[in-house]
């Protein structure tokens, strides 16, 4: 695990010798001194460090199958949260040591793939999104309501600071913008005509997959699971900031004999023209294929 200076981009710590095969999910403490990771060992194990002295604070078991996301609570400092595949957990750290309970679904619902975290207002208000395109509203480890959101899986949540909104993603390509009692504002979709004059590039695909989600006070930042990262602002007009390919490796490049664009080919199963005139890239345009792409090349003509 390496953390940045976001000014220097220079290594502030490197935390090491507690995962093994990788590292799914991280959370900073509210305070910024201590951070969550989780890992893609057999147990998926969970770690607290006090990363600026790179120690370890704290270490269990999570669970035998997938966690997909652990959150600090941000109104205890003691409190985190972690979900997964037919997963929700409640932990408090205790020393070296972690106390923990299952979230109760009682009759509203049988137990399911939980995908994304996020906290209310209160020290007992979580609420995560499930792979149904639910969202479990939950009070201490009490499922307390269902809202209907999504068609499909919620990969992404989020509050704002001050939790007088927040914003859902999911697979389906939507973006929701809800008030502070998850009451719907807005529904965006990604699409090609969607996107602002002013903004360059293009989509490939109409709805793509939402990964990643951050609210601002005046804008909405997305990222997607085909390497775009999105800008919606307040008036609702939808700006591609910057694209890449998606899954996978980039295996073909070759320059234009004459233009200033380029030719990419990657394992995302896509080939993609850029212009590359000025330090904005951008895409011009691109075609989706059935196989891996490989290599691509001009002819000299």
């Amino acid at each position: 695990i390496h953390i940045w200076d976001i000014d220097t981009m220079k290594t502030l710590s490197v935390l090491k010798g507690e995962h093994e095969r990788g590292v799914c999910s991280l959370s900073f403490s509210k305070d910024g001194q201590k951070l969550a990771s989780v890992g893609l060992d057999d147990n998926h194990s969970i770690c607290v460090w006090e990363w600026k002295r790179g120690e370890k604070l704290a270490t269990t078991r999570g669970n035998k199958e997938k966690i997909f996301c652990i959150k600090w609570n941000p109104h205890v400092d003691d409190k985190l949260v972690t979900v997964g595949v037919k997963h929700i957990k409640f932990w408090n750290q205790v020393g070296g040591g972690f106390t923990s309970n299952r979230g109760l679904f009682g009759k509203l619902s049988q137990v399911e793939n939980m995908m994304c975290i996020t906290f209310g207002k209160s020290p007992d208000l979580c609420y995560t999104g499930g792979g149904n395109g639910s969202i479990y509203v939950w009070k201490e480890e009490k499922l307390i309501k269902l809202i209907s959101a999504h068609n499909g899986p919620i990969f992404s949540i989020y509050a704002h600071e001050k939790w007088e909104a927040y914003v859902t993603g999911g697979k389906d390509g939507s973006i929701i913008l809800w008030d502070g009692d998850f009451k719907k504002i807005h529904q965006y979709d990604l699409k090609k005509e969607s996107l602002s004059k002013k903004s360059k590039g293009t989509l490939l695909n109409n709805n793509p997959s939402i990964r990643a989600i951050c609210l601002a006070s005046k804008k909405i930042l997305i990222g997607t699971k085909n390497g775009e990262i999105f800008d919606i602002d307040k008036d609702g007009s939808m700006s591609i900031i910057v694209q890449g390919h998606g899954e996978g490796e980039l295996w073909g490049l070759a320059c234009h004999p004459s233009k200033m664009e380029c030719c990419t080919a990657s394992d995302d199963k896509t080939v993609r023209i850029w212009s590359i005139e000025s330090k904005n890239t951008f895409l011009i345009s691109g075609r989706v294929f059935d196989k891996l792409a490989r290599s691509c090349e001009y002819s000299p003509d």
